[in-house]
């Protein structure tokens, strides 16, 4: 009796069936994640249990999980000297797991729950001001699909969702275009996927001048497909592969990236969206319209991402309110 008590204190039942850390897993990953998340997140919990979870406790009986075992993934993930926001997502995986665990009465309780959450560091968000930006943009325009890399300075959508784009989603004599998905790799394969979540289906205007842009590059569009005949696949893209299927966004990053090694600076391919951002923020464009512009699901995650302001603006709050004081 009282190792009954002890055990379903610590949250372990005595009567243990054989079934281990890593075999769980794999059921929870077939029986409940297959048929309740996208693909993406299913392979993104089947990589982080892979490399992560199960080479340290993959062996543990499932019901005699203890938070050391937890503290012992988490510690093996900071001694490999990776991020904490590595560190946090593996916590994550394995608090959703047990979680399952506890709803199908495998375990008493989530041993998760006792152990603090990595910290996940809030990325330094540096993106290039306008004159490197200018700069970048100009040495972009001698390389392969310039448009779609111009396409995220200027409208600070997601490259996937640029990789997504069809003819029949912009209207060019309106200057608006419409966000209904967005390109990403699923088991191997390029797939067009919803958005995010509902604020990222949007409705968003171009400027004029990326207009003019979009009308040159459909009329280039048009003459390359008459010249190489039926081996072009017309899927009413925007921007897409060599022969009309859906472009690899990986390719917008590495295109970007060579720009930037060739330039001498470091920006990441989503620098361009902050830098959207920013410049709009810095311009006094009202917050709501900033958040519908990039797809956030509130005005309150926009402000929390971008919540730093430049020198400039702290000069001109400052000012602002010693001009009021003394009126």
């Amino acid at each position: 009796m009282r190792e009954l008590l002890t055990s379903l204190d610590r949250g372990v039942p005595v009567d243990t069936g054989k079934e281990t850390v890593s075999e769980f897993i794999q059921r929870w990953l077939i029986d409940y994640v297959a048929h309740t998340t996208k693909p993406r997140t299913r392979e993104f919990y089947a990589m982080i249990n892979r490399l992560y979870i199960d080479p340290i406790i993959g062996q543990v009986n499932v019901q005699r999980l203890t938070p050391g075992d937890v503290q012992r993934v988490i510690g093996s993930v900071i001694e490999k000297g990776l991020s904490p926001t590595t560190a946090r997502r593996v916590y994550v995986t394995l608090h959703v797991a047990l979680a399952c665990a506890m709803k199908w009465g495998v375990v008493f309780r989530n041993v998760c729950d006792v152990i603090d959450a990595p910290r996940e560091a809030n990325p330094e968000i540096n993106p290039p001001d306008k004159p490197t930006l200018k700069e970048l943009l100009s040495l972009v325009m001698v390389k392969p699909y310039v448009v779609a890399v111009r396409m995220l300075a200027y409208t600070g959508i997601r490259r996937g969702e640029v990789c997504a784009l069809r003819w029949d989603r912009l209207d060019l004599n309106k200057g608006t275009m419409s966000i209904v998905g967005a390109v990403s790799r699923q088991d191997g394969k390029l797939v067009i996927t919803e958005p995010k979540s509902k604020n990222s289906r949007r409705m968003i205007h171009m400027d004029d001048s990326t207009v003019a842009v979009l009308r040159r590059h459909r009329a280039e569009l048009a003459e390359f497909r008459l010249s190489v005949g039926g081996a072009y696949e017309d899927h009413g893209l925007v921007f897409a592969s060599p022969f009309g299927r859906l472009l690899d966004p990986d390719i917008l990053t590495k295109t970007w990236q060579q720009v930037c090694r060739e330039a001498g600076v470091k920006y990441r391919l989503h620098d361009l969206r902050h830098a959207h951002a920013t410049t709009l923020i810095e311009a006094g464009t009202h917050i709501k319209t900033v958040q519908n512009r990039l797809g956030h699901s509130s005005p309150s995650l926009t402000m929390q991402v971008y919540a730093h302001v430049s020198p400039g603006m702290d000069k001109e709050a400052a000012e602002a309110y010693a001009n009021a004081m003394s009126e």
